[in-house]
């Protein structure tokens, strides 16, 4: 009686471990901070899932209806306290529950097959036994070792990217489905060669899915390098111009406060004041750089007011002094946004012919939300499909870095994307919590 109570004392906590476990693991991939209330309010359901776990495997060790609830649970409660989309939060949780099944499974048929029991698969299903909480306990400790490795790499889970994601989830279901039948009395091994041929071709579509995620990854960070690498030379000649021009002026500093009382004294006032506009222009070319205190902002700033005064936009701007250190928001995440509006913006000034060119730029950081607004005129109409802004770009060199990586972002970080235009006037808001 004693031995049956500390096996199901060790089952219940291992199914406390396995659910606060997936919390643990949703939490890292998006990113998101833990507090005492939102704690206490985890615990509490990991508290009432593994109690209604306990009582589900004191008949059956799993049942379709039991990982349903738990899904459907976690999602709702993860996607609630923090705020997260449901339809990822269902993903996500779901991949977890049948992947961990998935795993117990594999252990039980190996189990059965290094014992030479063809019967194990029945008796750890029906009851509760050592080999039982053996196998659930391997299964978690695998599980923790995976979670660990998604934690190192939890930028290569895109939610973006969903159909791959489903179409492993849909393995997982038929794989989850048919190998439960070993709890139906079907043979130990030749469910097992089966399962083995199936484990290797859901670790095959999974390595896939990582080899293209990576090879994405890559390939976007790749532009966004050399495009900021562009935008660096640029501005550092042009740094270096105005430097060599300032420091020119300052290091003849006494001369030309000689030059100036000597003009003054012979009252030539003309001379003097064309001589204090020869010096005076590169520091008036200075004052024309944009300096916000944050390295990202000023790099896109300055490489598009050449680009402005070339094609005669006007522009105005009112940002706010920000240091991302001190934030979650990642500075190459905000150089892909601002850069990409700014591009959008000028294309819609460039095809204006009857009125004046002109782009507005807000930025500001309020309660650890991130908020952006540009605004600029426009003559030809706004076009859009399925909800997402068309662009008429020629510049194919870096096709792919658009509104779609702006959307992609704003994702991330489960912010707001919004639209509006009206008296040629179009808008583009921005929200990052």
């Amino acid at each position: 009686m004693e031995e049956i109570y500390i096996l199901n004392v060790l089952q219940y906590l291992l199914g406390y471990f396995e659910i606060y476990m997936c919390f643990e693991i949703l939490r890292k991939v998006y990113k998101k901070e833990n507090t005492k209330i939102k704690q206490c309010f985890e615990i509490l359901i990991c508290i009432s899932l593994a109690v209604i776990e306990a009582i589900n495997r004191s008949f059956r060790l799993y049942s379709i209806l039991l990982i349903a609830v738990v899904i459907i649970v976690i999602s709702i409660t993860f996607s609630l306290i923090y705020k997260i989309k449901l339809r990822y939060t269902l993903l996500h949780t779901s991949l977890y529950c049948l992947s961990l099944e998935l795993l117990d499974l594999f252990i039980i048929f190996t189990m059965g097959i290094v014992l030479h029991k063809e019967d194990l698969g029945i008796i750890i299903g029906r009851q509760n036994s050592i080999s039982r909480i053996l196998a659930l306990f391997l299964g978690r400790a695998l599980m923790f070792l995976i979670s660990l490795a998604i934690v190192r790499y939890k930028e290569l889970i895109d939610k973006n990217r969903i159909g791959s994601l489903v179409l492993i989830l849909l393995s997982e279901i038929i794989g989850v489905i048919y190998f439960q039948s070993v709890y139906a009395g079907d043979s130990i091994p030749d469910l097992a060669k089966g399962y083995y041929m199936y484990f290797v071709i859901i670790i095959l579509a999974i390595m896939f899915f990582a080899i293209y995620s990576i090879y994405r990854s890559a390939l976007e960070e790749s532009k966004i390098i050399k495009l900021r690498n562009r935008m660096l030379e640029r501005n550092y000649e042009d740094l270096k111009v105005y430097y060599n021009d300032s420091r020119t002026l300052f290091h003849d500093y006494r001369a030309h406060i000689t030059l100036l009382q000597k003009y003054l004294e012979e009252n030539q006032i003309d001379k003097a004041c064309l001589y204090l506009n020869s010096i005076n222009k590169p520091l008036a070319e200075l004052e024309k750089k944009i300096y916000t205190g944050n390295a990202v902002i000023d790099l896109v700033m300055n490489y598009k007011l050449s680009e402005l005064k070339e094609k005669n936009i006007k522009i105005e701007y009112d940002i706010m002094p920000i240091d991302f250190g001190n934030y979650h928001f990642e500075e190459s995440d905000i150089f892909v946004i601002l850069y990409n509006l700014f591009d959008n913006a000028i294309e819609a000034c460039e095809n204006i012919y009857t009125r004046e060119k002109w782009i507005y730029l807000s930025l500001r950081l309020i309660n650890n939300m991130f908020m952006l607004c540009i605004q600029n005129s426009y003559e030809i109409e706004p076009k859009y499909e399925n909800g997402e802004l068309l662009t008429i770009k020629t510049d194919k060199h870096f096709h792919g870095i658009g509104m779609k990586s702006v959307k992609k972002i704003v994702e991330k970080y489960e912010g707001q994307l919004e639209y509006d235009n009206k008296q040629n006037i179009f808008e583009v808001s921005i929200t990052l919590f």
